[in-house]
């Protein structure tokens, strides 16, 4: 990845992008195992049987009360809500860290050079910068978490927050997600979208 941006650095006159924002899980941060994991220790205090990682798998782009939900199968949502509640004290998660995406770190560094950068992610604010990003923490000019919007993605808002924080048009923009969501809440903020995979 780093190779190909490379190439590309220099021509900042690429068309008229001035920032690049990233989705965390699954693009920044390697985060599937970790994530499933912490789900298994979560939902087994609760009693509920927990999903494997090949099961997670599909759920690494939910919120995390969306997560929840679809793996208890719960619809009362004071019982969702004790759970959230309980998956937000640090102790739970304090041995699961996720390891940034190969390359991520000298794409994060070149790209910085260039253009202003961004997180938009499902994670709440205080865990943004919990895992392996701490030391990249200066590198982004805004980061937009899951409490700082009513809607998520899909939906735009949190990349169109994102844009308004660093006084850019959308279109000035590009998101750079793994899931159909990211795809979908790109696009319907009229931003450019880079879809991420490991392969």
């Amino acid at each position: 990845h780093v190779g190909a941006v490379q190439a590309r650095s220099s021509k900042n006159a690429m068309g008229k992008i001035k920032a690049v924002i990233f989705d965390v899980d699954g693009v920044l941060l390697d985060s599937l195992e970790s994530n499933a994991q912490f789900y298994q220790k979560l939902l087994a205090e609760f009693g509920y049987d927990a999903p494997t990682i090949e099961e997670y798998s599909g759920m690494n782009h939910l919120t995390m009360r969306e997560a929840i939900k679809k793996m208890t199968g719960l619809a009362d949502e004071k019982e969702i809500e004790k759970i959230w509640l309980r998956a937000h004290k640090p102790v739970l998660g304090a041995d699961l860290r996720a390891k940034l995406s190969d390359g991520a770190l000298e794409t994060i560094q070149l790209l910085n050079k260039s253009y202003k950068l961004g997180l938009v992610t499902g994670r709440i604010k205080s865990h943004i910068f919990e895992d392996s990003l701490k030391n990249l923490k200066d590198y982004f000019d805004v980061a937009i978490g899951y409490e700082d919007t009513k809607n998520h993605k899909p939906h735009p808002e949190p990349l169109l927050l994102a844009a308004e924080q660093l006084e850019l048009k959308p279109e000035e923009c590009v998101y750079v997600g793994d899931a159909l969501t990211d795809i979908q809440a790109g696009n319907s903020a009229g931003m450019k979208v880079i879809l991420y995979g490991k392969e």
